[in-house]
Order: structure tokens, then sequence, then C-alpha cells
């Protein structure tokens, strides 16, 4: 006999495959097979976090629902994570719910905004985190089970899982989406010391994420030339522009360590490719108007002028992963709902593992 916990109490079940359908009916997942949320598992996975199952995680936005850290360890075994991992979720649940991240507008969105969050420090390598080859795919346990935790606490805690999915179109990270920085690969601080964290600490990043783009540069070696061929991609990553809305408040840039190896050749640092990144997307953005305009076309019909996916350098956040073969950057748009673009930092606590 399976034994399964919840928030109203344990659930038994003879057969694996009745509970299984009874979880999918209830909307208590993803439409994909959940691992059962044991008692003993759940307790497991607080007891390495060192809290008590009853600490308050979080709270849900608009309904200032307290969240458990009982209910957040649920749905981490349900989503096939190791005890190891449970202090990545937990931090990254606590990054979410603070009210800079604007839970709420993001799973409400129709535009397929959603949680994208990034580790650093000791932790990632210890528990079998993915930087490198594939680093947005599929294949580690830890980022696939850690990235939909996360959503999975989200739906179950927050709202059905219907409710909180209103994207026009939506997207296959809508299931999960968390990766690890490849630190040894970059010719820069790690983005967690570059916020203000020591090496020895680990953190995880929370993001209010659009889909990536893809551009790629396997000619140009000179970081000028490289950034100067992410052009399209940055004008595309001005989400809203064609609609004259300004929507986009910041960009994650993962460069390829191959990439990351031009740049630090050249002895061009972080805040360097920022403002280079910068000012090509509003190269693009202004010859994309003076196009639409000599075609005699309206570009704005709002108060605010059109721009891209930044304003500034600093709403820019950059990190080194992937494979080391391919000269690859995936640029990801951060929306209008996450305040001023800000990452949501939190310090993994815990146990060491």
């Amino acid at each position: 006999m399976n034994n399964f916990t919840s928030s109203a109490g344990l659930l038994e079940f003879d057969d694996l495959a009745v509970a299984q359908e009874f979880f999918f009916l209830q909307e208590w997942t993803d439409g994909l097979p959940i691992v059962p949320p044991t008692p003993g598992k759940v307790r497991r996975f607080a007891q390495l976090a060192g809290r008590s199952p009853l600490d308050v995680a979080g709270r849900a936005p608009i309904s200032n629902k307290p969240i458990s850290v009982e209910m957040v360890a649920i749905n981490a075994v349900m989503a096939g994570c190791l005890p190891e991992h449970f202090p990545v979720v937990l931090a990254a649940v606590e990054a979410i719910m603070e009210p800079e991240f604007n839970l709420h507008a993001i799973c409400m969105s129709t535009d397929g905004a959603t949680i994208f969050l990034i580790v650093n420090g000791p932790i990632a390598p210890a528990i079998g985190m993915n930087g490198g080859t594939a680093i947005l795919g599929p294949g580690s346990r830890a980022n696939a089970a850690i990235g939909r935790a996360v959503q999975l606490l989200v739906a179950n805690a927050v709202g059905r899982m219907r409710q909180l999915r209103m994207a026009t179109l939506g997207h296959a990270a809508m299931y999960t989406w968390c990766v690890a920085e490849a630190e040894q690969e970059s010719p820069w601080k790690p983005f967690h010391v570059e916020h203000g964290f020591g090496t020895t600490e680990s953190t995880v990043a929370a993001f209010s994420g659009l889909p990536p783009i893809q551009v790629r540069n396997h000619v140009q070696r000179d970081p000028a030339d490289i950034i100067r061929s992410f052009g399209s991609g940055l004008l595309a990553t001005c989400y809203g522009v064609f609609g004259a809305v300004t929507a986009s408040r910041g960009l994650v840039a993962i460069v390829s360590p191959e990439i990351a190896g031009h740049f630090g050749a050249a002895g061009w640092s972080k805040k360097r490719v920022k403002d280079a990144i910068a000012s090509i997307q509003r190269e693009e953005v202004s010859n994309w108007i003076k196009r639409e305009e000599s075609a005699g076309r309206k570009v704005s019909a709002t108060s605010e002028p059109v721009s891209g996916a930044v304003r500034t350098a600093e709403d820019i956040f950059l990190i080194v992963g992937g494979g080391r073969a391919g000269s690859f950057c995936a640029l990801v748009p951060l929306v209008e709902a996450q305040s001023g673009g800000k990452a949501i930092i939190k310090h993994i606590g815990g146990k060491n593992v």
C-alpha cells in the first residue's frame, strides 16, 4: 500500500496507477507522472533543509495564504527531486514569493512568462546540476526536478494549474527551467559573486523569463563583431515593440564558453560586454523605427516611447553556460511583471551536501 501526504491529510491507494490518475484528475500535476509524496520522504526533505515542516516559506500573492515548508517538500518529492535538491527548491520558492517578483502577474500573463532559475556556488556541482552541454535541454535530473518542483508548488499552493497557465501559446520551459552557471568556464566572477555573495556561498536567482532566442557566430573572434552579429536576435527580444508596448524590462544573456573565451582573451569585462549589447540593441531598435516610419507606418501609439528589452546595461544579466563546442548565445527577455528586471537572489541554506 502506498501512502500520500497532502495539505488535507493522508491519502491511501493500493495501486500506483490509480494514485497517478487521481493526482491528475485533481489537477495536482503538470500532466506528467509524479513520485508519491510519502510522509517519510517529505520529512526527510525538511530535515535536510534544517527546517520545521510547519515553517512558512512564503505567502501566496493575492490570498496571502502561508506556504509551509511541508507543502514545498510535498511538491519537490512529486517532481522527482532527491533530498539534496530540496535546499535549492526551498530557496527558489522563497525568492519567487518576494513581492518584487510579482508572481501573480507572471502566472496570469498571456505572453508565456515563467520562472527561470539560475544556481551558483558549490551546491550546483555537488548535486549534479548541469551548466554545460545542453544547459537548456534535458538530461540533468537536478535541473529538471528542481525547476519542476517550483512550478508544481506554484500550481498547488497558489492556484489550480489551469487557472495559472493563461499563456496564449506557452512553451516547454513552463514545465521546468533551472540551470547552473558554468563558473569554471567563465573569464569573469561568477554571477552570485558579482552580486555580493562569497565564492563558497550557494545561491539561486529567480527571473520571469520569456522563451530564449538563440543566436550564433562561428566566424568572428573580435568581441565587437560577435555582439554586432547578435543584432537581429536582440531586436527579437524587444517584446511588444511591434505592438508599440514596452513590456520587457531586462535580459539574461547565456554565452557559451567559446564566446566567453573570445571576450576574455580580448580583455573585455562584463560591464563592457553589457554596454555593447545595450548599444547594439538601441541601434537595432532605432533602425527598425526609421524603416517603419519611412514606410508610413505609425510606430508608437502609447505615451511611452518604443524601446528594447533593456533600457540600460544594468538591465542585462550575463552568465556563462553551455558546451565547449559551439559559438552560441541564448537571449532571455525578462517581462515587465518583474519589477525593473530585478534579479531576486536567495542564499541556499540547509545542511552541506
